[in-house]
């Protein structure tokens, strides 16, 4: 019989716990620490990558990263590439422009989802990791491609 976890079962320390043993470095993070809305995450580094991944509300495991974009790149056009990713499986959302001259922020995040009697392996769930952080080079390295196409869908 394997081991298998329900996504009520799939806390942060066991997320946390399971990535690392595959050697990938995760520790959790309590935000909003004291306060009603307290959440907590696995915060992850892979593949020089950055990212949370939780349990989801809405029956998903779910993987965030946020990144920031310099000044160069203005909101508009941020915002149409966000419009356009919406049919990426790694889809993108336009957040805030930073204070200043910092830029912008951006997330890119999948949810993965497991529907209600399902479980989900620890092998599975370092894959999904592998695969996310897989994705995101992917969309880093044809950046280009992603703008050219959201520029020229919205003429």
């Amino acid at each position: 019989m394997e081991l298998a976890f329900t996504l009520d079962q799939l806390t942060p320390e066991i997320i946390a716990t399971v990535l690392n043993g595959a050697y990938i470095n995760a520790s959790v993070e309590t935000y909003n620490e004291g306060k009603s809305e307290e959440f907590k995450v696995a915060n992850v580094s892979h593949d020089g990558w950055q990212f949370q991944v939780y349990a989801g509300f809405h029956d998903a495991v779910c993987f965030k990263c946020y990144q920031t974009f310099d000044s160069g790149y203005g909101e508009d056009q941020l915002k149409q590439v966000a419009d356009y990713m919406d049919g990426f499986p790694v889809d993108s959302t336009y957040l805030i422009s930073l204070d200043g001259d910092a830029g912008h922020l951006m997330s890119f995040h999948y949810q993965h989802l497991l529907p209600e009697d399902e479980k989900l392996s620890p092998a599975y769930l370092v894959k999904l990791c592998r695969h996310f952080a897989k994705t995101l080079n992917l969309h880093s390295a044809n950046w280009n491609a992603i703008e050219e196409g959201a520029l020229a869908n919205n003429k």
